[in-house]
């Protein structure tokens, strides 16, 4: 499911990027989807079930609102895909989780009709004890700082928690091939 594409620690400065963020307010992702409204959305709320829904939480931040762009843009030279549709970063914090899902966007259907999408995930924060992020059978856990991972679907269903102590934060890239 995943396919390890090497490290941007190099290229893009991490802890510069998280510094510029961790005290924005960003966008709590999980507050604003249309659950009742979108079946693929009720679908994934109803398999909950009996989930705390109190530690369902993350935090999205986008590129020329709360980080530059040139992030991106150096992103997508490093994976050699620099035809984004889009990228963010979420948070984490400790004791929440973004449980199992997939990320409904009300355009992906136009995505798939214009190319076939390619979703990147980097890990940005130095490892730490507790950050935990699954795609599909596959658990990342420990990767250095700024290690990149290719999905093989952007579709993919994944979940990510924090039982550590310091905020987790992923940078996430969806692009055309080139």
């Amino acid at each position: 499911m995943l396919e390890y594409m090497g490290n941007t620690a190099n290229i893009i400065d991490w802890n510069q990027v998280i510094k510029e963020i961790e005290n924005q307010e960003g966008k709590c992702a999980c507050k604003y989807l249309p659950v009742k409204e979108v079946p693929e959305l009720k679908e994934i709320d109803d398999a909950l079930g009996n989930y705390c829904r109190e530690s369902i939480e993350w935090i999205n931040y986008y590129p020329d609102k709360e980080f530059s762009m040139e992030v991106a843009i150096k992103f997508g030279e490093f994976v050699k895909t620099p035809k984004m549709i889009k990228c963010w970063i979420s948070k984490v914090l400790p004791g929440k989780t973004a449980p199992w899902h997939w990320d409904w966007d009300v355009d992906w259907k136009k995505y798939i009709a214009n190319g076939q999408p390619i979703r990147f995930t980097a890990m940005i924060n130095p490892p730490a004890v507790g950050h935990v992020f699954i795609v599909g059978n596959q658990a990342l856990y420990n990767e250095k700082q700024g290690d990149v991972h290719r999905w093989s679907d952007f579709r993919s269903y994944h979940a990510g928690t924090n039982c550590g102590l310091v905020p987790k934060f992923n940078f996430n890239y969806l692009a055309y091939a080139a």
